[in-house]
C-alpha cells in the first residue's frame, strides 16, 4: 500500500513539475515571442488552448473531447492566471496542479 502512495504521489509530482514549465514556463513565452506578438494576453489564453487541447484523445468522442477539453481550457486559464499573479514564478503552479483532484 505504501509503495502505491509512493508511485501516486511521483506520478502526480512529476506531471505537475512537466506541464506547469512547458505549458506556464515555455508555451507562453514562445506564443508571446511569435504570433502574439508580445501580447500578454493572447499568450495567456493560446496556452491555455494549447493545454486543453493536449487534453483530448482521438480514441474518445466528441461530446468527451468537448467536454474535457472545456474543463482544461479553464483549468489552463486559471493556472495561467496563478501564474501571472505571482510574477512567473512556477512553484505555485506546480503544487496547485500536483494538489487539485
Amino acid at each position: 500500500m505504501k509503495d502505491v502512495a509512493l508511485l501516486s504521489f511521483g506520478i502526480s509530482y512529476l506531471t505537475g513539475v512537466g506541464e506547469e514549465v512547458v505549458f506556464r514556463g515555455l508555451v507562453p513565452h514562445i506564443l508571446k515571442a511569435t504570433i502574439c506578438a508580445g501580447n500578454t494576453a493572447f499568450a495567456w489564453v493560446g496556452q491555455a488552448g494549447i493545454f486543453a487541447l493536449g487534453h483530448t484523445s482521438p480514441k474518445s468522442s466528441l461530446q468527451e473531447n468537448n467536454t474535457v477539453g472545456s474543463i482544461q481550457f479553464l483549468n489552463g486559464l486559471c493556472a495561467g492566471a496563478l501564474y501571472l499573479l505571482v510574477g512567473g514564478d512556477l512553484v505555485p503552479c506546480i503544487i496547485a496542479h500536483a494538489v487539485s483532484p
